[in-house]
């Protein structure tokens, strides 16, 4: 993610050094990603370990695993539907790397 210390900086709107579920939001959707309610629901309780707000290191985290794992899914989604089909198999080898890896 490029400029992730801005844009943490720029939502961090109550300067805690942490940002919310709803300032999480607003930043990725700034970065050209639309989260559903129940995603972004998963993605603060995966990365927001002690309800405090996710601190910047876990926003990047965050950030890269999100963008990641978008375009592997936009490599699928080759009609640009929204949606796609994959096989088990192929889902797994997608979500593995980013799931062991970070």
């Amino acid at each position: 993610m490029e400029g992730e210390q801005e844009t943490f900086e720029r939502f961090d709107r109550d300067r805690s050094g942490r940002i919310d579920g709803r300032e999480l939001r607003d930043a990725l959707y700034s970065l050209g990603y639309l989260v559903p309610p129940p995603v972004l629901q998963l993605l603060v309780s995966k990365y927001d370990g002690d309800s405090a707000g996710l601190d910047f290191d876990s926003f990047v985290e965050c950030g890269m695993i999100f963008k990641g794992l978008t375009e592997k899914f936009k490599e699928k989604d080759v009609g640009y539907t929204g949606s796609a089909k994959l096989s088990y198999d192929e889902f797994l080898s997608m979500v593995i790397p980013f799931l062991v890896s970070y």
